[in-house]
């Protein structure tokens, strides 16, 4: 089994460097970036217009953000407290029915008998 993946491995690769010539007018070239190369920053004043618009939706967007998670997390906490009620009284019900199982199980218990 291992001679045949080698055979097939020799094969293919042989196939990949016969006919690669012929398929590279078909390969895209890489997309030229339209992103500045890392490291450089855009030339914006600190005094600028510009800046002073980008900063103040940078913070609206950040106290959005934040007070989107504060609710999020406030909500998730109300629920956990919702699930904490709704799981005692459950339990109590469990108690309850198990108490009553038993109260019947002890009633044709001793009906049984007599």
């Amino acid at each position: 089994m291992y001679r045949i993946h080698l055979t097939w491995f020799s094969f293919l690769f042989s196939f990949l460097q016969i006919f690669a010539k012929d398929f590279s007018q078909f390969v895209l070239p890489p997309p030229a970036s339209t992103l500045q190369p890392a490291g450089q920053k855009r030339g914006l004043s600190k005094d600028s217009v510009e800046y002073r618009l980008r900063r103040e939706r940078n913070n609206v967007a950040v106290r959005k953000s934040r007070d989107k998670a504060r609710r999020r997390i406030q909500l998730t906490q109300q629920r956990a407290l919702q699930l904490q009620d709704e799981n005692h009284s459950l339990q109590l019900h469990i108690q309850r029915l198990s108490h009553e199982v038993e109260s019947l199980r002890h009633y044709l218990s001793q009906r049984h008998l007599q």
